[in-house]
């Protein structure tokens, strides 16, 4: 289980609308795993630990600041995952 903090610090460069969208779930639902009301199951969870275990491999090209990026370093994440 992924706990509250994680997720929020796996979404940290994107907006709650945006992460839920990736994920293909509602704002209030990723609003809800962030105050750990209510936890990721079954499709979401196994999403979140895919994301959460790339966003650690750092990438060849990426540099010692994620931030640094044009485009948000998660959503680059995102886009490694799912396409």
């Amino acid at each position: 289980m992924l706990a509250s903090d994680k997720i929020r610090a796996i979404r940290e460069h994107v907006s709650q609308p945006v992460f839920a969208a990736y994920l293909d779930v509602s704002r209030n639902l990723v609003s809800d795993w962030e105050r750990g009301v209510k936890r990721p199951r079954g499709p979401a969870l196994r999403l979140l630990s895919i994301i959460q275990r790339k966003a650690c491999t750092p990438s060849p090209n990426s540099s010692s600041d994620p931030g640094s990026e044009a485009i948000p370093w998660l959503s680059v994440r995102l886009l490694v995952v799912f396409f």
